[in-house]
């Protein structure tokens, strides 16, 4: 079994959730439009990578083993797929199962067949569309960007707090040891 991204579209959601982003923090202002979508990009990846999702959209090619019956998809939320063998598309002797976002999607024959070895499926990964993200996830990933733009600097001629502890820690998790 394998997989491998063909594509993935890092500025359609970090641009349309700009507008929602510039309400949560109360600016009027255009000056610092790139700043707040650079930091709603790096808040989307960010969570992806603790959730566990593909949020950015994408294709994906994967390549099942073959000899089961069923294969839960290599990356989640999945809302479209195509099948190909050696003869062309075999999408219609395949199905999407998904129940919820928590969930993994499956695809299944519609025989209940086993599947071939010789099957290449392309998959619609993640959000292509801003409508389609659940609420809860816009939330999360608004307050990660809010809190990256709010603690820009780690003091202030205002104030001496520190940037909050998770996004040290998120910032550590991302440390790469050189030598």
């Amino acid at each position: 079994m394998s997989y491998s991204f063909t594509s993935i579209d890092t500025t359609t959601l970090p641009e349309a959730m700009l507008a929602m982003a510039k309400k949560h923090l109360r600016i009027d202002v255009d000056e610092d439009d790139e700043l707040i979508t650079e930091y709603l990009a790096w808040a989307i990846d960010y969570a992806a990578k603790f959730w566990g999702l593909q949020v950015f959209g994408a294709e994906v090619d994967f390549i099942p083993a073959g000899g089961a019956a069923s294969y839960a998809c290599p990356v989640q939320p999945v809302s479209a797929f195509t099948a190909a063998d050696v003869d062309g598309d075999v999408s219609a002797d395949y199905l999407l199962e998904s129940a919820s976002l928590t969930e993994s999607a499956w695809l299944v024959r519609v025989d209940g067949a086993v599947f071939p070895a010789d099957v290449t499926f392309s998959l619609t990964a993640g959000y292509a569309a801003l409508a389609d993200m659940n609420p809860a996830m816009r939330g999360g990933i608004l307050r990660i960007a809010a809190t990256m733009y709010e603690h820009r600097e780690t003091v202030t001629t205002e104030s001496v707090d520190q940037v909050p502890y998770w996004l040290n820690d998120m910032l550590g998790g991302l440390w790469v040891p050189r030598a």
